[in-house]
């Protein structure tokens, strides 16, 4: 017989966006030059925040990653994989089921 523990992480969403959260940490690898790194930077904060107000209002909102557009469920701080530590993410419908995205993985936001 055999006996042994098994270690399962899960994330969770943790709340609402920690505004004063370093969002400078997910670009420093990105390529191009600073004025462009700090440009992507600015919009995809505003965009976060953006989608974060009118989620709360209890607005539909879609969101883009890629070619593919998806319905948005939540926003907030999610402590799941790959960093396994709070960082700004929404949950998104995917075909087969929800997703967690960070914010720097989504190119759009709209409503339908």
């Amino acid at each position: 017989m055999r006996t042994y523990q098994v270690t399962r992480r899960e994330g969770e969403l943790l709340g609402d966006i920690d505004w004063n959260y370093k969002f400078s940490d997910h670009i420093e690898t990105r390529g191009g030059p600073p004025e462009s790194k700090a440009h992507f930077l600015f919009n995809q904060i505003l965009n976060l925040w953006q989608a974060e107000r009118i989620h709360k209002d209890g607005v539909l909102l879609r969101v883009r990653e890629g070619e593919y557009w998806h319905d948005l469920i939540a926003v907030g701080m999610y402590d799941g994989w790959p960093y396994w530590k709070p960082v700004p993410a929404i949950l998104i419908s995917g075909p087969i089921g929800s997703e967690w995205r960070h914010f720097p993985c989504v190119d759009e936001y709209k409503l339908p």
